[in-house]
């Protein structure tokens, strides 16, 4: 039995907390090598091979050995037209997604093969969001790929990959060769907790409210420089607290930044399945330069990595919240209103269709819940680029974010795109009236 990390336990706890990515192949493969290479998949990683269960009154992860026989499940539709494939896919999808887990007996995820032609495929895997986070399906893809190519050159190796309970040691540890005022100071959590109750304030006049998602899906070839390096982010970060000063009249921005680093005192967990998510509270000026917060934050992320730093751990578990009392004061207060921003970056054209599928799919299973559902846990901002596409959600109350934002956001882009080097402040005006950088 394993003990769960502070960020599985919250996840346990959300009524919505469904996850999961698919995989594309394009090419003639043998069903039967891609079958012996998810099997080594889930051999590898003892979270695959896991359950969650509640024995004596705490929630623990515990691992199966590996059975003597797995079959994979396949579905073979090639012989359907394409527009058919694609509501089977999506229909398979939102049923495998959403459907309940048996906690204490069963896998927290499922996994089927499709065959849309001889050389066309795709695994659908989601998953509980307790044991899955966005990093650790780069993994299984990764590690699947390579099965796959050993097992069609006949090498065979025999791994295990277990470090979730290392992770679980190493950030219950707790901060490191920094002090709690130290903490305090650099990540700014006197503005953070003044603020957020400016935000929870606001967020009051919409108890009444269900819950709404907006999504709009921009072009990128509708703008000019969007699309060199570090501009997606920094207009990512600028509209968030653009819209927030207008959402909640404020200038320094309150924001909660998912954080994937997995990476903390040295050690790494990049080739690890499971839960590794952090949230990192950030203040945000709309008033300062957008390249000296976007430092700001680099510094912050390097500060949690290298002090082993992991806020939810410092917020949720009893000893340490004994030890960093003045944190846990400024922090856990307002944890109803937070304005959370999850930026995926550069990510593959299926990543931006499996957030439609779970997009629409929670729209047409949960209707009648969304509508009575209060909104909870603030605002989120959901944004993911493509090469040709620029993917934004925003969920929040919906007398808030139910307004035009399609014209407002692209508007705002625009002129984000049009201007960029002002509002990076790269054009400085000499003396002599020349632009310089």
């Amino acid at each position: 039995m394993h003990e769960l990390t502070m960020s599985q336990k919250i996840f346990m706890n959300e009524s919505f907390a469904y996850s999961g990515f698919q995989i594309k192949i394009d090419r003639f493969i043998s069903i039967k090598s891609l079958e012996k290479a998810i099997i080594r998949v889930i051999r590898t990683n003892g979270s695959l091979r896991s359950t969650i269960a509640k024995i004596k009154d705490s929630m623990v992860r515990i691992e199966y050995n590996m059975p003597n026989h797995v079959t994979i499940p396949m579905i073979d539709i090639s012989q359907y037209d394409v527009n058919t494939k694609n509501e089977i896919i999506e229909n398979l999808f939102t049923k495998l997604c959403f459907k309940e887990y048996k906690l204490g007996s069963a896998l927290l995820y499922r996994i089927v093969i499709i065959r849309e032609n001889l050389k066309k495929y795709r695994i659908i895997m989601p998953f509980h969001h307790a044991v899955f986070d966005e990093m650790s399906g780069e993994v299984i893809e990764k590690q699947l790929i390579k099965y796959y190519e050993d097992i069609e050159k006949g090498i065979i190796v025999n791994e295990t990959r277990e470090e979730c309970e290392d992770y679980y040691f190493q950030i219950k540890k707790g901060p490191q060769k920094i002090t709690e005022e130290e903490i305090i100071e650099q990540f700014q959590l006197n503005d953070f907790k003044e603020n957020i109750i400016r935000v929870s304030s606001t967020l009051k006049q919409y108890n009444h409210q269900a819950t709404k998602e907006h999504i709009l899906k921009i072009p990128l070839d509708n703008f000019n420089r969007l699309t060199e390096i570090g501009n997606l982010w920094g207009m990512a970060l600028w509209l968030t607290t653009i819209l927030c000063t207008e959402y909640f009249g404020i200038t320094k921005i309150p924001i909660t930044l998912f954080n994937y680093g997995r990476k903390y005192e040295g050690k790494t967990y990049f080739d690890s399945v499971g839960n590794f998510i952090d949230m990192i509270p950030l203040i945000i000026d709309t008033k300062a330069e957008i390249t000296k917060e976007i430092s700001a934050i680099g510094e912050k992320l390097n500060a949690t990595a290298i002090h082993n730093i992991n806020f939810l751990t410092l917020l949720f578990d009893q000893e340490l919240q004994q030890r960093y009392q003045q944190i846990y004061k400024l922090l856990t207060p307002n944890l109803d209103s937070l304005i959370m921003l999850n930026y995926h970056g550069l990510v593959t054209e299926k990543a931006v269709e499996t957030a439609d599928y779970y997009s629409n799919g929670y729209r047409k299973l949960f209707a009648d819940k969304i509508n009575n559902k209060p909104p909870a846990n603030g605002i989120i901002f959901d944004i993911m680029y493509t090469r040709s596409i620029l993917r934004i959600s925003i969920n929040g109350p919906k007398g808030l974010v139910d307004k035009d934002l399609g014209t407002i956001i692209k508007d705002k882009i625009r002129l984000f795109d049009n201007d960029i080097d002002s509002y990076y402040h790269l054009k400085n005006t000499s003396k002599e009236g020349t632009s310089v950088l």
